[in-house]
């Protein structure tokens, strides 16, 4: 691949007369002069040593459009479950405690509303105690209100999902603001913040469910969070390299776009891994197996906050006569991780690009991630 960001998909090869050697091998997986010399990061292994030297920023300022995924999942506004934790002396109808004569409150008990009887308080001469005090004075204690919550991405999703969505993508870092100051948990991810009204929460490297819950006092709220990985991605064909006349060779560069748009995978990387070639048929036969050995770009590479902001090089230049039918097949596994977590990523998707030699004149073709160019020369 190459571009922006992209994989070692690309291909050169000599004249036929120079198959016997291993010297046109460089041509094969990667390219000479001034053939290729894309702008940002690329994948190909032709680009790799100038990959390893890009940072995170430059990947991300390179230009062109995100592609639209409005066929991915359904964008998720629910506010999420809220639960509500009552205090341990909560009565479950809000009466109060029954018995004879007055009724004391314990100091571990709630704040609901009960009766106090002040120290000056006195009873009828007489009275058999369950009557009413004479010149007594009730206060009544104010109930504790249950705590709320609101939440925010601090990135949009590109699909145009609310902030206050919660399904998120892994690695996404969402905020929190409390009605009252209180204790924050999380039951995956890494939480920053403790008793406050305010809360940032990372979502966690895997996928799955996650809870995030305040507590004020004896009250707490709850809301439920979906985290999601990529599944999907996608190439369009963004530009082709001009080719030596007269000599087969195919050769397309594509953006390349993860999905679904309804979160932000700004905290994702992106890697393809080698594999050797299968299916190969007629006129590929001739080439050794590391020859069609498929070499990305070996360095993780960062998506924007669009999904978007990557390029692959899918080509093989200078491709040696004479001419016959064939083809062969890269079977790509794609990987996705976190950045700040690193390690060796799961792998989310598999690509397929192929090489077809069309004909005895030399049409050339290849095609990957529904994106595909072919050349006569």
């Amino acid at each position: 691949m190459v571009g922006t960001t992209t994989t070692a998909s690309t291909g050169k090869a000599q004249p036929a007369t120079a198959l016997a050697g291993t010297g046109w091998l460089t041509g094969v997986l990667g390219f000479g002069g001034s053939a290729h010399n894309p702008t940002g990061a690329c994948n190909c292994s032709a680009c790799a040593g100038a990959a390893g030297r890009m940072s995170k920023g430059e990947s991300e300022d390179s230009e062109g459009e995100a592609v639209d995924e409005s066929e991915g999942e359904a964008v998720d506004e629910s506010e999420g479950e809220v639960e509500i934790d009552g205090g341990a002396g909560d009565s479950s109808d809000g009466s109060e405690p029954s018995g004879d004569g007055d009724a004391s409150e314990s100091s571990e008990g709630d704040n609901d509303a009960a009766t106090v009887r002040t120290a000056g308080d006195s009873e009828e001469p007489g009275s058999e105690g369950g009557g009413e005090p004479t010149g007594a004075t009730k206060a009544t204690k104010p109930k504790t209100p249950t705590p709320t919550m609101t939440s925010a991405t601090v990135k949009a999703a590109p699909g145009g999902a609310a902030a206050t969505r919660t399904k998120i993508a892994v690695g996404e870092v969402v905020n929190f603001t409390g009605s009252a100051a209180g204790t924050w948990t999380a039951t995956k991810g890494t939480a920053a913040g403790g008793s406050n009204t305010k809360f940032a929460w990372t979502a966690p490297a895997a996928p799955g469910s996650a809870t995030i819950k305040l507590t004020v006092g004896t009250k707490s709220v709850t809301k439920k969070f979906t985290v999601i990985a990529p599944n999907k991605l996608k190439m369009v064909v963004a530009s082709q390299h001009a080719l030596t006349a007269g000599v087969a060779g195919v050769c397309m560069v594509t953006n390349v776009t993860i999905g679904p748009n309804t979160v932000s995978f700004g905290n994702v990387e992106w890697l393809e891994v080698p594999r050797d070639a299968t299916g190969v048929s007629g006129y590929f036969k001739k080439f050794s197996a590391a020859t069609l050995h498929h070499n990305p770009n070996p360095n993780w590479l960062p998506w924007n906050d669009a999904n978007t902001g990557l390029t692959d090089h899918a080509a093989w230049h200078s491709v040696p006569g004479p001419y016959k039918p064939g083809s062969f097949t890269w079977v790509v596994p794609n990987k996705y991780r976190v950045a700040a977590v690193g390690g060796a990523g799961k792998e989310f998707f598999t690509t397929h690009q192929v090489f077809k030699m069309k004909d005895k004149k030399g049409t050339f073709s290849v095609s990957k991630g529904g994106a595909s160019v072919s050349r006569t020369p």
